[in-house]
């Protein structure tokens, strides 16, 4: 992830509504590249003050550039992406009930009647 990445990401999560930004804890981890570390930490603070997170390409546009065999590795890495993350909200929104309105509807009735 990049620096700007950081920002995006802290960008994405305050907008979710889910975190109160009053009790927010952020914790960058590997410092194997001091100056990188201290760049994405710049970037996590300036959203958390206020600031806008630095615009990313959409992946339409950075995607013309890749290669054929690089489209696939993407479409296969993403598939594999969203269905971790839908495992991960399905088993934490047993725990945390802010997830429960982020699975589809078909996870909310199992979770609800578990």
């Amino acid at each position: 992830v990049t620096e700007n990445g950081f920002g995006q990401m802290m960008s994405m999560l305050k907008n979710t509504g889910i975190v109160d930004e009053e009790k927010i804890v952020v914790a960058l981890e590997g410092g194997y590249n001091i100056s990188s570390l201290v760049s994405s930490s710049l970037e996590v603070v300036k959203v958390l003050l206020g600031g806008f997170a630095p615009s990313i390409p959409p992946i339409q546009r950075v995607m013309k550039f890749f290669t054929w065999t690089e489209k696939k590795h993407y479409q296969a890495n993403l598939k594999r992406f969203t269905d971790v993350v839908a495992r991960v909200l399905t088993e934490q929104s047993r725990f945390w009930h802010c997830f429960r309105s982020l699975l589809p509807s078909e996870g909310r009735q199992t979770r609800q009647s578990a």
